[in-house]
């Protein structure tokens, strides 16, 4: 039995499944329309946007969160959050920041706990992703955080890895492990 929060995932419908779930991949999903739309996609089909304080508080959030990933100044420049996405001019390693932005965001308007990153910062450099994998652990506390990358960089402050080659595991270490390696040595 495989269970999300408490739930046997047979026991609810595909899309609740997949509502539950957040991801992040390396070819990111764009959509031509602004970039509040791209921060919110699932959002897309609501009614037109009203400027309530709900609505103001999410633009700040959302200000806020592009302004700690260093993505907000060309985009100011551009029409901020009503900005079209491919107006933007973005690069590839830019566009990574925007969906960890999209996740970030997701997970706090569903309090999904799982989320899947495969590759999501392997177009960005090594500063950068200091500072990723810090916005990573603080705004997915508390939550399950399945990372799948190329670079040990990329999962420098996780709990626990599993190394694979060709499909085995050739190492499996927690957090706990390498804390009680380093105190014995």
């Amino acid at each position: 039995m495989i269970e999300i929060d408490g739930v046997d995932i047979a026991s609810i419908s595909l899309d609740d499944l997949r509502r539950r779930i957040i991801t992040m991949t390396q070819d990111q999903v764009r959509f031509d329309a602004t970039i509040r739309t791209n921060l919110l996609p699932f959002t897309m089909n609501d009614e037109p946007r009203k400027l309530d304080e709900k609505a103001m508080k999410r633009d700040m959030d959302l200000e806020q969160l592009l302004k700690s990933l260093h993505i907000w100044i060309p985009l100011a420049k551009k029409g901020g959050l009503d900005a079209n996405l491919y107006d933007v001019g973005y690069s590839k390693g830019q566009m990574q920041l925007l969906c960890i932005a999209r996740a970030i965001m997701r997970q706090r308007e569903t309090g999904s706990r799982l989320v899947l990153i495969d590759e999501g910062t392997s177009s960005i450099d090594e500063s950068t992703e200091k500072i990723v994998n810090r916005i990573i652990k603080e705004n997915f506390a508390g939550c399950t955080v399945l990372t799948i990358a190329h670079r040990s960089s990329a999962v420098a402050n996780y709990d626990g890895l599993l190394r694979l080659d060709r499909g085995a595991t050739v190492d499996a270490t927690r957090e706990s492990d390498s804390e009680s390696a380093e105190e014995a040595s």
